[in-house]
């Protein structure tokens, strides 16, 4: 395959389109934290993350699909990480009827900016943490796992999200299955990444996951 280069006078062409394009930015996830160009996505396997991929990662779960305001509709569902907790993205957090379907009676809600669709409903958890290469997540582990730990002593499940379902939520499910689990980080990455596969925790929150397990 033959890769043409182009101007950044024509990149800028391009972006000013009314195509749709993906703009792939390869350099490493703190330098892009720092300046990128506007909805750039940045594609960079860490070492940490293709340790926990032995060899496996395809491309598929490397590339993240963004979706458009016309195709959000197709990402299927909240998927079961244990009986009494399941992940999703802000997608799923808004569809009332598909979370007391599940039997959703509480939502981790981690994020600053998405919604608390239907607190008439749902008891609702708030963790305010952005999704960057300085945000201390660690901070919320506990508090995350004692709601999720209460909702399930009274038989309750919880669905807990982020924006996209990929890295902040999907942080959450890991540290859980890490603390109250007894399993490893690989085990509970591998098996997050299982149910769902475009799980890609940022390689802030991937080391301050191996910290906390370094500690149990």
């Amino acid at each position: 395959m033959v890769l043409d280069l182009i101007s950044g006078t024509q990149l800028a062409s391009v972006l000013s389109g009314s195509s749709d394009y993906l703009l792939i930015d390869c350099r490493s996830f703190l330098v892009f934290n720092k300046s990128r160009i506007r909805n750039a996505v940045n594609i960079r396997c860490n070492s940490i993350l293709r340790r926990r991929s032995r060899g496996e990662m395809s491309l598929d779960n490397v590339i993240v699909v963004h979706f458009t305001n016309n195709t959000i509709s197709s990402q299927g569902s909240p998927v079961q990480i244990l009986p009494h907790l399941y992940l999703g993205s802000a997608h799923h957090a808004a569809q009332e009827n598909e979370l007391a379907a599940l039997g959703i009676t509480a939502v981790l809600n981690a994020s600053s900016t998405c919604e608390n669709h239907f607190a008439n409903r749902f008891r609702y958890k708030r963790i305010p943490v952005e999704d960057n290469g300085q945000a201390d997540i660690s901070s919320w582990f506990d508090g995350a796992i004692a709601f999720i730990n209460e909702e399930q002593r009274k038989g309750g499940k919880v669905f807990v999200h982020c924006l996209a379902g990929i890295s902040r939520s999907a942080t959450i499910c890991i540290a859980y299955l890490i603390t109250c689990k007894g399993v490893s980080l690989n085990d509970a990455f591998r098996y997050v990444k299982s149910r769902r596969n475009v799980i890609s925790p940022n390689f802030n929150f991937m080391g301050q996951l191996s910290s906390l397990e370094a500690k149990l």
